[in-house]
């Protein structure tokens, strides 16, 4: 919200998401299944992982219990990355990670930081954990 907030009073801002769990929902379940093909996972795995992405039903839990409505992957919305709290999210991450630095080429621009003194510079291209 606070960066459509900012897009829209079309103001500067930085924002750095240090949780890897922010980022889960942007991995694109389709990249991730040809990248595991790439790597050798057998195609019964990676095809059933695929089935499972894609007839899984989505519900929200409260404290008043269980929603009745929900949302599921579908052909006019696809639903992104592996579901919250799944166990298979780190790796995945992980590998789309792998991927988006072997993609990076020499001289890719990075951000540049430089002290309020202007004695110190650092570049960054990208953060790794």
């Amino acid at each position: 919200m606070q960066l459509e907030i900012q897009w829209y009073k079309k103001q500067d801002i930085a924002y750095i998401e240090n949780d890897a769990i922010g980022y889960y929902h942007q991995i694109l379940n389709p990249v991730i299944l040809l990248l595991l093909w790439h790597l050798g996972i057998p195609a019964a795995t990676i095809s059933s992982l695929s089935k499972t992405w894609e007839q899984m039903v989505h519900r929200i839990k409260t404290m008043y219990g269980v929603s009745n409505s929900f949302y599921s992957n579908n052909p006019e919305y696809f639903l992104f990355g592996p579901g919250q709290a799944s166990t298979i999210g780190p790796i995945l991450w992980l590998l789309c990670f792998i991927l988006i630095h072997q993609s990076l080429v020499a001289g890719t621009p990075g951000m540049s930081f430089t002290s309020a003194n202007t004695t110190i510079t650092v570049i960054i291209i990208i953060i790794k954990f």
